[in-house]
């Protein structure tokens, strides 16, 4: 087997730190691969150390849940507080919307 490739069985599972992003205009999806246990979603990449003064967060939706996500952009990251339940199995998305 060569170093890299697609059946690497060496690869660590996924965790609740783990995020994959698209982005379409002022929207972007953030897909977590893991609940977190602690009920709280830290996504590194949007905190304010990050971004500064180029994009702050409106709002944040868990998509496929009515359950309104209170959430604070701190300078380590976006943290997330989320619903007792998981509106999913296997991965969980959020649209965050950018200002």
């Amino acid at each position: 087997m060569t170093e890299g490739s697609f059946h690497d069985t060496d690869t660590q599972a996924y965790t609740a730190e783990d995020f994959r992003f698209t982005q379409k205009g002022d929207t972007l999806y953030a897909i977590e691969t893991e609940w977190p246990s602690n009920r709280e979603a830290v996504i590194h990449s949007l905190g304010r150390t990050v971004l500064g003064d180029r994009a702050k967060i409106g709002s944040v939706v868990l998509l496929g849940s009515d359950s309104k996500l209170a959430f604070d952009q701190r300078e380590d990251g976006l943290h997330i507080q989320l619903p007792e339940q998981s509106p999913g199995k296997y991965a969980y998305s959020f649209r965050v919307l950018l200002n």
